[in-house]
């Protein structure tokens, strides 16, 4: 289980929307002057905002601005950014293979190509939606740093 501390930007009825600085892979991030994404989040003015599930806790009284915990599996990191990276990758090879079989004009296996990246970025974007509220593949509500959380039965 991976779990993160997250400061809650936005809090609605059935999710929250928390603000994460990513931690490096260096591990270096308990530097005191702060480390270079949280600089360059400044800079760009973009910071990474999550959408978190409730899980089997109430958000009554979570509001904006409180420091929470979230969660969710190794597993699903996993296997969602396989979906996510390799499905329109190989759906891009399949299309122009199939075609450079066909022995196409190189004009239509690039066509194909991106029709298969499309494609595949489609499926990515359509299993999004199909589990975008179930609690074993989101970011799901662990606890609050500074208030007891209400448990839904």
């Amino acid at each position: 289980m991976i779990r993160e501390s997250a400061t809650v930007t936005s809090v609605e009825s059935d999710c929250l929307w928390v603000e994460v600085i990513q931690k490096s892979t260096c591990g270096s991030c308990a530097v005191r002057q702060g480390c270079g994404q949280h600089l360059v989040a400044k800079l760009t003015g973009r910071v990474q905002q999550i959408r978190v599930l409730p899980g089997n806790t109430s958000l009554e009284r979570i509001s904006v601005g409180d420091q929470v915990v979230i969660e969710i599996q190794e597993s699903v990191v996993v296997k969602g950014a396989t979906l996510v990276y390799l499905l329109p990758l190989v759906a891009l090879i399949s299309a122009s293979g199939f075609s450079y079989l066909q022995q196409w004009p190189d004009s239509i296996t690039a066509l194909f190509a991106l029709t298969g990246f499309i494609l595949g970025a489609l499926v990515v974007r359509w299993h999004s939606r199909k589990y975008s509220n179930d609690n074993s593949v989101n970011p799901v509500l662990a606890g609050c740093e500074n208030k007891p959380l209400n448990f839904v039965k």
